[in-house]
């Protein structure tokens, strides 16, 4: 079950929703085999917190009788539920029944309904997003944990480790050195550093953007909303400018330009034929 400590701005919301709820916030049905369960304000609070609160319906009513309680009569067991929420940018929907546990305990229809939708509307939550879904799971729960993991390591690729590293002083061939740099960026690719003696980056390495120039660059490229296009720019930044925890102080300009022009998801490009029917 996840422990995992991390800037949940960094992650998604997908990734958020599905983390396991606090020990402090379960409680356990009475009974020798009772479940645990958290209770429907506490998944509500999930949803306000971290998407805002989904949109509900009650598609059907199932009515029937009790067992061992004949003189009850017919009344209502059961409702399914319809729940859509976005999530990343993204509409999910989810139905799924949800049950009044002791019908013979409530005094009418409308009391036995409430307990039946809060019943569906945790179930839908689980299905949904995976909330809650480590109390079913148990100790095998994993989900959450991979899901930050993959989170991180998407956001890796753009800011790595604050750790002071060291560079390589190019030697030998003389076209690896800052034609390569270039060649590679024109390209669209990391520029290769030719390997060679290290040397302390504290007396060489040129003034460093400030912390808030550093964020605001992520904080715009994080902004955001098509996924697909969120991580090619956080791809292509790298290969451009290098790794953002490391940018120069004189390429804070020139990178927020670049930022700024790929911000948005281009167009589709009309495709244009010649007389021949070849593209051009």
């Amino acid at each position: 079950m996840s422990q995992t400590k991390v800037d949940r701005t960094k992650l998604r919301q997908a990734t958020q929703l599905a983390q396991p709820f606090d020990p402090s916030l379960i409680q356990r049905k009475p009974g020798n085999r009772g479940a645990d369960y958290v209770s429907h304000p506490v998944v509500q609070q999930r949803f306000m917190f971290v998407t805002g609160a989904p949109t509900t319906s009650i598609v059907r009513e199932l009515h029937s009788t009790v067992r061992g309680k004949p003189d009850l009569g017919s009344v209502l067991v059961s409702v399914l539920m319809r729940m859509e929420l976005v999530i990343d940018g993204e509409l999910h929907v989810a139905e799924e029944y949800g049950s009044c546990e002791h019908p013979e305990n409530e005094a009418h229809d409308g009391e036995r309904a409430k307990k039946a939708a809060s019943d569906a509307y945790k179930r839908c939550a689980m299905r949904i997003a995976g909330v809650g879904l480590h109390l079913w799971c148990k100790n095998g729960y994993t989900l959450g944990d991979r899901m930050i993991a993959q989170d991180m390591k998407e956001d890796s690729d753009l800011i790595e480790s604050d750790a002071v590293e060291t560079e390589h002083e190019p030697e030998g061939d003389p076209e690896l050195g800052d034609k390569n740099v270039v060649a590679s960026a024109s390209a669209g690719t990391r520029p290769r550093i030719p390997q060679g003696p290290t040397r302390s980056l504290d007396t060489s390495m040129p003034p460093q953007a400030s912390k808030d120039e550093k964020d605001d660059l992520f904080e715009r490229m994080q902004a955001i909303p098509d996924a697909d296009h969120r991580r090619k720019v956080k791809r292509e930044f790298v290969a451009n400018f290098g790794d953002l925890g490391a940018l120069p102080a004189a390429d804070v300009d020139v990178a927020s330009a670049w930022v700024l022009d790929h911000e948005d998801v281009p167009p589709p490009r009309d495709v244009q034929v010649d007389a021949s029917g070849d593209p051009f």
